[in-house]
Order: structure tokens, then C-alpha cells, then sequence
């Protein structure tokens, strides 16, 4: 993950995906440039990388845990 702030407000974002192959969060890179670098802000792209999130029948606690994932990276490359 990178971030790029200039006074609090996100200006450059890399976000990459956690699985098998690398990818990107384009979605919710888009989301998050040009806002303010705050919880509300992280939350929702967080969500929205995991918008077409597909789990297996014993698996779904992935998508909720992969969100505080981003939640807690975005709130640490931003302190």
C-alpha cells in the first residue's frame, strides 16, 4: 500500500489485493483520492474493495476481516 497526502487529504493511492495473485483496488483507490484521510473515508473504500467479494461456505469471515485490514493499514500510512 502506498499513500500520498498533502494536508490531510489523499492525493496518491496504490492499494494491493491479498489472495493468490496480486491486483489492484482501482475502485477504491478512485474513492479515496481527494478525500479527507479519516476513518468515514477508509471505511468506505474498504467496502468497496470488497463490493464483489465472493466467499466459499466457510470462508466469509475473510471479507469483513479484510476490510479492517485496509481500515487499520490506510489509518497507519496516513498517522
Amino acid at each position: 500500500m502506498i499513500v500520498t497526502t498533502d494536508g490531510g487529504v489523499i492525493r496518491d493511492v496504490a492499494l494491493g489485493g491479498v489472495g493468490t495473485k496480486h491486483w489492484r483496488a482501482q475502485e477504491a483507490e478512485q474513492a479515496l483520492i481527494g478525500k479527507p484521510a479519516s476513518q468515514a473515508t477508509f471505511e468506505t473504500a474498504a467496502k468497496i474493495a470488497f463490493a464483489n467479494a465472493k466467499p466459499q461456505t466457510h470462508n466469509a469471515f475473510k471479507i469483513p476481516l479484510g476490510q479492517q485490514a485496509i481500515v487499520r493499514s490506510l489509518t497507519t500510512v496516513t498517522a
